[in-house]
């Protein structure tokens, strides 16, 4: 079958339109694609997971953003307190942003970083929190995005305390969903035996794998984007390490 070739006249785009002659799809010279009432259609996918600068292609005037912060890490564990606290989830922001300039224009970003686990020793060392996801710059982009780090996990000390998840903020209004992330597992205390095993894991993010705990071993490494450390677990006597959380990611789909 040979091809089927509509050629508009030198200069003018290939348009199809409602019966009222309202453009419903428009297709200039370039090859970019317009659509009526503000539909879209996607151009491409960024997955970011370094760097600092995005470079958003010309053409392309709305976004879908997803950007999760770092997990926190988790405590380690020893004989006197069983149980280190697990790391929380970073929090996720889910965004369409529209309005954005045809033009090619480059917006800044931070990949937040995972939280450190607590090392094995006697008193039980707390982990380190992880640190923000952010998309665009305070203050000059309206719908600035921020996804915090997950909180530390707690060693030694009261049984029940537990790191919280990440903060968030941002987006535009009824374009936005913001998911604070989810609390590590908590922390044990008091007597030997007395906390459940693996109920110290990290928290977890819309990715899942958050870092694993068991008994008598150290914690588990967050597997997933934003995912909090593993506390380590103790009935014995030896000391046992908390685990790293997982980094943060931004996931772009370009829409023109």
């Amino acid at each position: 079958m040979a091809d089927l070739i509509i050629k508009p006249a030198s200069g003018g785009a290939l348009k199809l339109q409602e019966d009222g002659g309202t453009d419903a799809i428009s297709i200039a010279t370039d090859g970019n694609i317009t659509f009526g009432n503000s539909g879209k259609l996607l151009f491409g996918m960024k997955v970011l997971t370094s760097g600092t600068s995005y470079a958003k292609p010309a053409g392309v005037t709305a976004l879908h953003v997803t950007v999760t912060g770092g997990g926190g890490g988790g405590a380690a564990g020893y004989d006197d307190w069983n149980c280190g606290g697990g790391g929380g989830s970073g929090g996720t922001v889910i965004s369409w942003i529209t309005g954005l300039p045809s033009a090619a224009t480059t917006y800044a970003y931070t990949i937040g970083t995972p939280g450190t686990g607590g090392l094995a020793a006697d008193g039980g060392n707390h982990g380190t929190a992880g640190t923000a996801s952010t998309f665009g710059t305070n203050g000059t982009d309206s719908w600035y995005i921020s996804a915090g780090g997950g909180g530390a996990g707690q060693g030694g000390g009261t049984a029940g305390v537990v790191a919280a998840g990440g903060a968030v903020s941002g987006g535009f209004t009824n374009q936005t969903i913001l998911l604070t992330g989810s609390h590590g597992g908590s922390r044990g205390g008091g007597g030997a035996a007395d906390e459940t095993p693996g109920a110290n894991q990290g928290g977890m993010t819309i990715w899942g794998g958050q870092g694993p705990a068991n008994k008598n071993e150290a914690g588990g490494a967050g597997v997933n984007y934003g995912a909090g450390g593993g506390g380590g677990q103790n009935e014995g006597s030896t000391n046992r390490a908390g685990a790293n959380g997982k980094a943060g990611v931004i996931v772009i789909y370009e829409y023109k």
